[in-house]
Protein backbone atom coordinates (compact mmCIF):
# COMPACT_ATOMS: atom_id res chain seq x y z
CA UNK A 1 0.00 0.00 0.00
CA UNK A 2 1.14 3.28 -1.16
CA UNK A 3 2.22 6.08 1.73
CA UNK A 4 -0.48 8.86 2.09
CA UNK A 5 0.93 11.85 2.22
CA UNK A 6 -0.19 15.56 3.42
CA UNK A 7 -1.29 17.67 0.67
CA UNK A 8 0.88 20.72 1.37
CA UNK A 9 -1.93 23.09 0.29
CA UNK A 10 -4.26 22.34 2.72
CA UNK A 11 -1.87 22.91 5.41
CA UNK A 12 -2.47 25.70 7.88
CA UNK A 13 -0.32 28.86 7.16
CA UNK A 14 1.27 30.69 10.02
CA UNK A 15 -0.84 33.33 11.58
CA UNK A 16 0.84 36.05 14.20
CA UNK A 17 -1.27 38.69 15.89
CA UNK A 18 0.89 41.09 17.75
CA UNK A 19 -0.11 42.18 21.35
CA UNK A 20 1.48 44.72 23.87
CA UNK A 21 0.25 44.63 27.08
CA UNK A 22 1.43 44.70 30.72
CA UNK A 23 5.05 45.82 29.73
CA UNK A 24 5.07 42.68 27.68
CA UNK A 25 4.82 41.80 23.95
CA UNK A 26 2.50 38.61 23.20
CA UNK A 27 2.60 37.05 19.56
CA UNK A 28 -0.27 34.81 19.40
CA UNK A 29 1.09 32.17 17.03
CA UNK A 30 -0.95 29.68 14.93
CA UNK A 31 -0.87 27.04 12.23
CA UNK A 32 2.38 25.69 11.56
CA UNK A 33 5.53 27.07 12.40
CA UNK A 34 8.90 25.94 10.36
CA UNK A 35 11.75 27.07 8.31
CA UNK A 36 9.12 28.15 5.43
CA UNK A 37 6.92 30.32 7.92
CA UNK A 38 10.10 31.41 10.03
CA UNK A 39 11.11 34.02 7.85
CA UNK A 40 7.70 35.99 7.96
CA UNK A 41 7.77 35.97 11.89
CA UNK A 42 11.98 37.46 11.74
CA UNK A 43 10.72 40.63 11.00
CA UNK A 44 7.55 41.45 13.05
CA UNK A 45 10.07 40.33 16.01
CA UNK A 46 12.93 42.43 15.31
CA UNK A 47 12.14 45.87 16.41
CA UNK A 48 11.31 44.06 19.86
CA UNK A 49 14.87 42.24 19.87
CA UNK A 50 16.75 45.68 20.15
CA UNK A 51 14.68 46.74 23.58
CA UNK A 52 16.75 46.28 26.22
CA UNK A 53 14.86 44.32 28.75
CA UNK A 54 12.07 43.66 26.73
CA UNK A 55 9.70 40.93 27.87
CA UNK A 56 8.37 38.66 25.45
CA UNK A 57 5.94 35.59 24.97
CA UNK A 58 5.22 33.38 22.42
CA UNK A 59 2.15 32.01 23.02
CA UNK A 60 2.32 28.50 20.54
CA UNK A 61 -1.47 27.18 21.98
CA UNK A 62 -2.52 27.46 18.37
CA UNK A 63 0.71 25.46 16.62
CA UNK A 64 -0.47 22.61 14.92
CA UNK A 65 3.20 21.99 13.79
CA UNK A 66 6.76 22.91 14.29
CA UNK A 67 10.37 21.66 13.14
CA UNK A 68 13.55 22.22 14.16
CA UNK A 69 14.76 25.54 12.55
CA UNK A 70 11.63 27.06 15.29
CA UNK A 71 13.40 25.10 18.34
CA UNK A 72 16.81 26.86 17.45
CA UNK A 73 14.65 30.26 16.72
CA UNK A 74 13.29 30.02 20.37
CA UNK A 75 16.25 29.06 21.96
CA UNK A 76 18.15 31.39 20.04
CA UNK A 77 15.89 34.23 21.11
CA UNK A 78 15.80 33.33 24.70
CA UNK A 79 19.84 33.95 24.94
CA UNK A 80 19.38 36.95 22.98
CA UNK A 81 16.84 38.62 25.25
CA UNK A 82 18.12 37.16 28.37
CA UNK A 83 21.76 38.69 27.12
CA UNK A 84 19.72 41.72 27.45
CA UNK A 85 18.06 41.91 30.59
CA UNK A 86 15.13 40.93 28.76
CA UNK A 87 12.84 37.52 29.72
CA UNK A 88 10.68 35.34 27.22
CA UNK A 89 8.28 32.63 28.15
CA UNK A 90 6.20 30.41 25.76
CA UNK A 91 2.53 29.15 26.59
CA UNK A 92 2.80 25.42 25.88
CA UNK A 93 0.83 24.24 22.44
CA UNK A 94 -2.15 22.44 22.69
CA UNK A 95 -1.62 20.16 20.50
CA UNK A 96 -0.06 16.74 21.96
CA UNK A 97 2.59 16.03 18.82
CA UNK A 98 3.77 19.80 19.21
CA UNK A 99 4.12 19.21 23.14
CA UNK A 100 6.08 15.86 22.72
CA UNK A 101 9.01 17.22 20.37
CA UNK A 102 8.95 20.19 22.59
CA UNK A 103 9.45 17.56 25.55
CA UNK A 104 11.98 14.98 23.62
CA UNK A 105 13.86 17.46 22.35
CA UNK A 106 14.79 18.45 25.76
CA UNK A 107 13.49 22.23 24.69
CA UNK A 108 10.89 22.58 27.91
CA UNK A 109 14.17 21.84 30.15
CA UNK A 110 16.00 24.97 28.28
CA UNK A 111 12.94 27.33 28.02
CA UNK A 112 10.46 28.42 30.43
CA UNK A 113 6.93 26.85 29.55
CA UNK A 114 3.68 28.32 31.04
CA UNK A 115 0.22 26.53 30.61
CA UNK A 116 -1.46 29.27 29.66
CA UNK A 117 -1.23 33.49 29.10
CA UNK A 118 -2.16 34.17 33.01
CA UNK A 119 0.27 31.99 33.87
CA UNK A 120 3.44 33.53 31.56
CA UNK A 121 1.98 37.02 32.39
CA UNK A 122 2.72 36.24 36.21
CA UNK A 123 6.03 34.51 35.66
CA UNK A 124 6.89 37.90 33.71
CA UNK A 125 5.72 39.88 36.71
CA UNK A 126 7.66 38.56 39.10
CA UNK A 127 11.12 39.32 37.17
CA UNK A 128 10.72 35.98 35.18
CA UNK A 129 11.11 33.40 38.63
CA UNK A 130 8.66 30.84 38.59
CA UNK A 131 5.32 30.91 40.74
Amino acid sequence: MAEERENPAARQRLSVSIEDKLGAVTFHLGGELDCFSLPSLMPKLKPFREIPACRIIFNLRQVHYLDSTVLSFLISNHRDFSGRGGRMVCVRPKDPQVQKVLTRTWVTSILQFADDMQEAERFLAAGGQPD
